[in-house]
């Protein structure tokens, strides 16, 4: 038997067995013709008399059968659906055993736990990303699931977007012969298929996970306690719909499943995580090409972002090498930062050796081969003897002037770096050279490449941040209301915190940022407080109390800035101030793009998101603004802007693309 144009599945058969393949890399899809074609062959293999048993694999069986293409996944499916090519392998009456070799994930994965049987290649992970895209996992994945792992280990694969080796004990039930090596795991799935003994298992009648019904019921609990009810929510939805794996019979729970998917998916929440889930694939496949993938990320310097930077990068399977002055000192700082991980049981004793087995510490820069990408932290390593031919990133332009050779791109790291993914370069001179941006993929930063002179992207955003809370203090908000709304709402940034946890300064705003907001007074609450003598947190107060170690709202500050802010809170929502920063930050967003300092919306986004911590279930500032509808984001900005002043009057792209009739704002226009 072979697949003929229609049907995308090539069947052959060895002493009774049909395997049943895919291709690889978007061959491997698990497309509207893959599904059709994949039922038609599962009804020819039952129908055939010769046929015993059914393997499922794709590419050789190094590979397994992918998702639809994810960029339509918020689109309904056309028929028969993922669900119904799920239901077809549980249902069929020959065994079917799923060759599980790579990466698994979404429908594929769906698929897989449909299968009576799994024969796994050592390199195997599951998951699914389809939470952190606002969608319910569909197929069937929360019924059969926890049918086979229990409701802790389903919800942990779920809700996490990770993918888990098949070989971690919590899914131990999932697979029932490993292979010995990625080659060999075809074959082994035929002669596993092969065996005489060899029945159906259908995984619809199966129960192993539900057992314990205590115990699955107390894993809901806990997991509902944390994500909510929320209808339109897809962790809600999705702790929900495994919860009905338990309660309701199996096509009951699928039913549900799909009316919780749908649900989902068409919630504005889900398009705006859609949205932002591409772009962050997008930018970081563009830069992933030019990784040198033997070569450890090199880091000179000490402080947090050498430690940060380090420790993100070995989170993400990276070697890292520490060279200058003061590794140890580094390293000692990463140390303890996994010691405090362990002891909280947020890492076991072996995963924290693995990843400090993966740092080398010391070295001599001139050992470093040409092409090298080395991020700069620090003065102290401008002062090194650097050989020619490497690739140098600095985080701050005053490193430069230590240096014997020119840099190739000025860094802007996120803080905190082990955090927060975003890391902006900007070109020296001419443009950014593919090394070091595939060098921070490698490393699990996301590498966004501005352009143009003067402050950088993720400094701007920061400053109309702080600017628009400081004119919503002014309009009689105070502070910790600002950081509460934020908070409450999964922002990352809290302004007066972030601001106090810094230290708080007096001195003038940086010229050049402080042209680029002329009409707004930077800083001027920091220099108020400072002249109270608060300092922020170090000094004991800021625009908080921190004697007691943690911040402490204190009424005074009301009294210290009286001078500059209303005394009467205008009772304004959290929602209410989260959307007025958000607009604020859309506005700049905007002339980042139209000013060319980032070539496309979703860029200023992804700083925004993953710079300053905006929530991504907003779609990023201008991603919230194109769900509004660009004529009401708008006129939105010129209320706020009459109300506010310049931070929210709009920027002229905002006129110009209205006009035009844009629904998205796209690439950067002259204005």
């Amino acid at each position: 038997m072979s697949g003929d144009g229609s049907n995308p599945w090539t069947v052959t058969r060895q002493d009774g067995v049909a395997v049943v393949m895919l291709g690889a890399g978007r061959d491997a899809m698990l497309t509207p013709a893959a599904r059709a074609g994949l039922i038609a062959t599962l009804d020819a293999a039952e129908a055939d008399t010769e046929v015993r048993a059914i393997v499922l694999a794709a590419a050789g069986g190094r590979d397994f059968v992918k998702s639809d293409d994810p960029r339509g996944a918020l689109q309904t499916e056309a028929s028969p659906t993922s669900g119904d090519a799920a239901s077809r392998v549980a249902a069929c009456t020959k065994p079917v055993v799923a060759c599980l070799a790579g990466r698994i994930s979404g429908t594929g994965a769906a698929l897989a736990v449909a299968a009576h049987w799994r024969v796994a290649a050592p390199d195997a992970r599951i998951g699914w990303g389809d939470v952190t895209q606002g969608r319910v996992p569909a197929a069937g994945a929360t019924q059969r699931l926890p049918r086979l792992v229990g409701a802790r280990a389903a919800l942990d694969l779920l809700l996490s977007g990770r993918a888990f080796p098949l070989t971690k004990p919590m899914l131990e039930p999932l697979t029932d012969a490993m292979a010995e090596d990625s080659a060999r795991a075809l074959d082994e799935a035929v002669a596993f298929a092969g065996r005489a003994d060899l029945a159906t298992r259908p995984v619809d009648d199966r129960r192993d996970g539900l057992l314990d019904g205590a115990q699955f019921v107390h894993d809901i609990a806990e997991r509902r306690d944390k994500v909510g009810w929320d209808e339109t929510d897809a962790a809600a939805q999705t702790v929900a719909a495994v919860e009905a794996a338990l309660l309701l019979p199996i096509a009951a729970g699928l039913d549900f499943e799909e009316d919780a998917a749908a649900r989902c998916a068409a919630a504005p929440r889900a398009r705006a995580l859609h949205r932002m889930t591409w772009a962050e694939r997008d930018m970081s496949a563009a830069h992933a090409s030019g990784a040198r993938t033997a070569e450890p990320l090199t880091i000179a310097g000490h402080g947090v972002a050498a430690a940060g930077l380090a420790l993100a990068a070995l989170d993400a399977g990276q070697h890292v090498r520490l060279v200058g002055a003061e590794t140890e000192r580094t390293a000692k700082q990463i140390g303890a930062t996994y010691e405090h991980a362990q002891a909280r049981k947020r890492m076991s004793s072996a995963q924290r050796d693995e990843r400090l087995a993966r740092l080398i510490v010391g070295g001599d820069p001139a050992d470093l081969a040409p092409g090298t990408p080395v991020v700069l932290t620090d003065n102290t390593s401008g002062t090194l003897d650097w050989p020619g031919g490497l690739v140098l990133g600095v985080t701050a332009p005053e490193i430069a002037e230590h240096l014997a050779q020119p840099v190739d791109a000025e860094l802007a790291i996120a803080m905190p770096a082990h955090a927060r993914r975003l890391v902006e370069l900007r070109a020296a001179g001419g443009a950014v050279g593919p090394a070091l941006p595939a060098a921070l993929v490698r490393a699990g930063r996301l590498p966004v490449v501005s352009t143009g002179e003067g402050p950088m992207a993720l400094a701007r955003l920061w400053a109309a941040l702080d600017a628009a809370a400081d004119r919503l203090v002014v309009a009689g908000v105070p502070p910790e209301r600002i950081d509460d709304a934020l908070r409450s709402r999964g922002w990352g940034a809290l302004p007066f915190i972030a601001r106090d946890a810094a230290g708080l300064s007096n001195e003038a705003a940086d010229p050049a940022l402080q042209a680029l907001f002329a009409d707004v007074p930077l800083g001027a609450l920091d220099a108020a407080m400072v002249t109270a003598g608060r300092t922020g947190r170090m000094g004991g107060a800021g625009y908080y109390d921190h004697a007691g170690g943690k911040p402490v709202a204190d009424p005074s500050v009301t009294a210290i800035l009286s001078d500059i802010a209303d005394p009467s809170d205008p009772g304004w929502s959290g929602d209410d101030i989260a959307g007025y920063l958000l607009l604020a930050l859309a506005n700049e967003c905007l002339r980042l793009v139209d000013d060319g300092t980032v070539q496309r919306a979703e860029e200023a986004d992804l700083v925004a998101v993953h710079g300053l911590g905006v929530p991504r279930q907003t779609g990023g500032p201008l991603g919230h603004a194109e769900a509004l509808g660009l004529p009401k984001a708008e006129r939105s900005l010129r209320d706020l802007g009459q109300s506010f002043g310049p931070l929210w009057q709009p920027h002229p792209g905002w006129a110009r693309r209205v006009r035009d009739g844009q629904r998205e704002i796209g690439r950067g226009l002259a204005v």
